[in-house]
């Protein structure tokens, strides 16, 4: 009995397979082809053509082959590119498992297949509808992969067509090989892809590559990527990408989860070096929101080692946070990215930070040393930021700057435009030719300090910044030094009257000083010192000017009060001219200026002087008409009622000496036109005084 089931089992299995090569070798599928185009065509809902020839073989694998297949859009879609258009297209399935009841797809391959996915100017998309026809899925079980074998997938020259037809705008991704071997469940897989992209018809990525192993769980609770590979270039930025690690994706809850236990990425830039391990596992949970959290990473930057942490939550608003520390960070490589000196044309286009108004992000910065720029090194960084709507806000911020403390905050705003720029800086202890180094070789002081300062501007480039730049601030220095000018080499020099006006040198020599205070007005770029002052050993100093970097000028005006030391030490005719206060003018550009004995001031304050002298000396000189007190002896009592004319007189002499000092004290305070003007009249009225004294002395201001 059991003989006879096997043989007619046997008998079935050969009628089946000579069934089959009666199909092959009898049937052509060619014949067959406008009923397999229109049954394709009402599966999906879109125009298929099979305009190519068809071929159908049978061992080892029932395999078919199409040739110049499409695939439309809908009806009623907008005029565009077809869906899909394919060269070669081969499938095949095992025929013995087939026989068995079991599916073992083998090879597939496609060549030549261009799939072009539009969205036209109504916002469709040219897959909507697709399957339309399909019936309800079964009902959801655990999947079984265990069953499932195929043989290897193939693509050559396979393009993705992504069209924008409202936006113009067109992206392609061209697959130029993806080899995949056969595929069992739990069994790795060895999968490599080589691909580029182009925006516009322009390479924008590059020899993109990728290799690794492939594990699918055979109940799909989890696809493994082990030991993978992967590269590619960056044209435009002449960059290039390597990357490698291990990646598990989880399936098996409701909420997908992808773990990276290992990650090694790297950056080859023509100026710069970047490289990230991981140090713990990357956990993304696409969740909804989206989560990323990065417990534990290296930064490697140019041979730099920062540590980092955080974690971004893909919400809105997008949230985010970072942590950076370190031993050194030098930002001169990222400054000089690009590999020119020439400024970038400015054609016009303005920064878009709308974006930033979707985030809240915080970050905090631990760095023993941070290197902005050359000479610009701070140490013992701690820096605390927030970017929330639109507005970044770094507080508190902390550092050793120039041999002394920095603190402050800082705060721009992204919702003006252009930004707004709010700095609170304060510096404690610092040496002021380190801060001047970073604009010119030759620092005008030296000495040690503080400085606090409360200013605006608004843009983010150089000239934006210069031109709006307004606030106010205070210093203090001490222990330094004025370079420039070198007072006791001046006096040495045994000055003279004569000699004042050739007193005009650039920075040479320096003259010592205690301190050195002041404030200062900054206003549409330029900054403004209303009271300098400065006190040394021997001598002081007043004065006030202004700096105008977007003009690269400086203008100051500055008297020099000699002590009694050094002002004895100065030629009797210089001492009378300038009263032991020599005032210099400081002009021309910020990195050189030059310094001058201001003649005019010395010639104005001697005629003040001179004539404030001799009208006291006028007032003061007994008159010819007084009588001298012997005589009042003599007097009769007929002369009683005018005993108090004398005392009447001298009283209006004393407030006359009194009006006439105010009034001198006043001119002294005056500037400009009315200080001009109140002079030539003192001129006039010396001139008068002489005249009337027939005296002959000279003013000390003639010899100027």
């Amino acid at each position: 009995m059991l003989r006879r089931i096997v043989l007619v089992l046997i008998a079935l299995v050969v009628l089946v397979v000579l069934a089959a090569v009666a199909a092959v070798v009898f049937i052509d599928p060619d014949n067959y082809r406008e009923q397999i185009a229109e049954r394709a065509s009402e599966q999906i809902g879109r125009e298929v053509r099979l305009d190519g020839p068809m071929e159908l073989r049978l061992f080892p694998w029932l395999a078919f082959e199409i040739r110049d297949a499409s695939v439309g859009n809908p009806p009623d879609f907008e005029p565009s590119p077809l869906l899909a258009e394919i060269g070669v297209a081969r499938a095949a399935v095992r025929v013995w498992p087939l026989i068995r009841g079991e599916l073992e797809i083998g090879a597939i391959d496609f060549e030549q297949a261009t799939f072009t996915l539009v969205t036209d100017r109504q916002g469709r998309s040219n897959l909507e509808g697709l399957f339309a026809d399909d019936p309800d899925p079964a009902a959801p079980g655990e999947p079984d992969l265990s069953m499932l074998q195929t043989g290897a997938v193939g693509l050559r020259s396979v393009s993705v067509v992504l069209l924008d037809l409202a936006a113009d705008t067109r992206r392609e991704i061209v697959v130029d090989s993806f080899d995949m071997a056969s595929f069992a469940a739990d069994r790795d897989i060895d999968v490599s892809l080589r691909a580029r992209v182009l925006d516009a018809g322009e390479s924008v990525i590059d020899a993109l590559g990728f290799s690794g192993t492939l594990r699918v769980a055979a109940n799909l609770s989890g696809i493994d990527l082990g030991n993978w590979e992967a590269g590619l270039n960056l044209p435009a930025a002449g960059a290039e990408v390597r990357a490698e690690g291990d990646t598990r994706i989880d399936l098996s809850a409701d909420l997908v989860s992808i773990d990276l236990p290992r990650l090694d990425l790297r950056l080859a830039m023509p100026d710069l070096e970047v490289g990230l391990v991981l140090t713990e596992t990357l956990n993304l949970r696409l969740d909804e929101p989206v989560q990323v959290a990065m417990p534990g990473a290296e930064l490697r930057l140019d041979g730099q080692r920062l540590d980092l942490g955080g974690e971004l939550v893909l919400a809105d608003p997008v949230r985010g946070r970072l942590q950076v520390s370190g031993e050194r960070l030098d930002l001169r490589t990222l400054a000089a990215m690009g590999g020119t000196d020439e400024t970038p044309p400015d054609n016009g286009e303005v920064p878009d930070f709308s974006p930033l108004t979707g985030l809240d992000f915080r970050a905090e910065l631990r760095l023993d040393e941070l290197v902005l720029a050359d000479g610009l090194e701070l140490t013992q960084v701690r820096a605390d930021s927030h970017l929330v709507d639109g507005v970044l806000q770094l507080e508190p911020l902390n550092a050793r700057l120039f041999g002394g403390g920095f603190e402050g905050s800082a705060e721009v705003d992204f919702n003006e435009d252009p930004p707004a720029v709010h700095l609170q800086p304060r510096l404690s202890g610092v040496l002021v030719e380190q801060i001047a180094g970073l604009f010119s070789e030759h620092a005008p002081v030296a000495g040690s300090g503080d400085l606090s300062l409360d200013i605006r501007f608004r843009g983010l480039s150089p000239g934006d910044i210069l031109a709006s730049l307004d606030g106010s601030g205070q210093f203090l220095l001490s222990d330094g030094a004025v370079r420039g000018i070198d007072l006791e080499s001046l006096i040495e020099q045994e000055l003279t009257v004569a000699s004042l006006g050739n007193v005009r040198q650039a920075f040479s020599g320096q003259t010592p000083f205690r301190s050195l205070a002041g404030s200062l007005q900054v206003e549409d770029g330029i900054i403004s010192l209303p009271d300098l002052d400065l006190a040394a050993a021997g001598f002081g100093a007043r004065g006030t000017g202004s700096i105008d970097f977007a003009a690269d000028q400086v203008d100051y005006r500055i008297e020099l009060d000699l002590g009694e030391s050094l002002l004895e030490r100065l030629p009797s005719r210089l001492r009378s001219a300038t009263g032991g206060t020599i005032p210099l003018a400081i002009a021309g550009p910020m990195t050189a200026p030059v310094i001058s004995v201001d003649l005019a001031g010395i010639a104005e304050r001697a005629v003040r002087d001179e004539v404030g002298r001799r009208l006291i000396e006028r007032l003061e000189r007994p008159r010819s008409g007084d009588r001298p007190p012997e005589e009042d002896e003599h007097e009769t009592d007929s002369d009683a009622p005018v005993e108090d004319e004398p005392e009447r007189e001298r009283e209006h002499e004393r407030t006359g000496r009194q009006l006439l000092r105010g009034l001198i004290d006043s001119r002294e305070r005056r500037s400009g036109e009315e200080e001009a003007q109140a002079d030539d009249d003192d001129e006039t009225l010396e001139e008068d005084e002489d005249s009337e004294d027939n005296g002959n002395d000279e003013l000390t201001a003639a010899h100027l």
